[in-house]
């Protein structure tokens, strides 16, 4: 039941905050369902690809999808995505988990603050 409720809120994140559902994904597995590390980003990636599908069909009816941008994206994805997949699976868990936990933390704060309000300069 915790995994479904797992789904629901990367799922649902992942779709309307364009974050990667991953974020939630692999945490939730990690910590709420006694997943290891390695096989909690296995997981999560396969549901990214469900989640990618059905929330890129809904965006590319609004319009908010750059068909040339991803045309550029995704052969660079592809390539490093299975590389880092090669790497990932040679890593142990408490490294692959440390450099998760430190990627999560770096954007996190990058976003934070992307998002705090600027102060205008007013020119007399």
């Amino acid at each position: 039941m915790i995994a479904v409720a797992i789904g629901f809120v990367g799922g649902g994140l992942g779709a309307m905050l364009g974050i990667g559902g991953g974020a939630i994904f692999v945490p939730g597995l990690v910590i709420l369902v006694d997943t290891e590390q390695a096989t909690a980003q296995g997981v999560s990636l396969i549901a990214i690809v469900a989640t990618a599908i059905v929330a890129t069909v809904q965006h590319a009816r609004k319009g908010n999808v750059s068909f040339r941008a991803a045309a550029w994206i995704i052969p660079a994805a592809i390539v490093f995505g299975a590389g880092g997949a090669a790497v990932a699976t040679q890593l142990d868990t408490d490294t692959l988990r440390t450099i998760f936990g430190a990627l999560l933390l770096i954007l996190a704060s990058r976003l934070m603050y992307s998002a705090r309000p600027r102060r205008r300069s007013h020119s007399v």
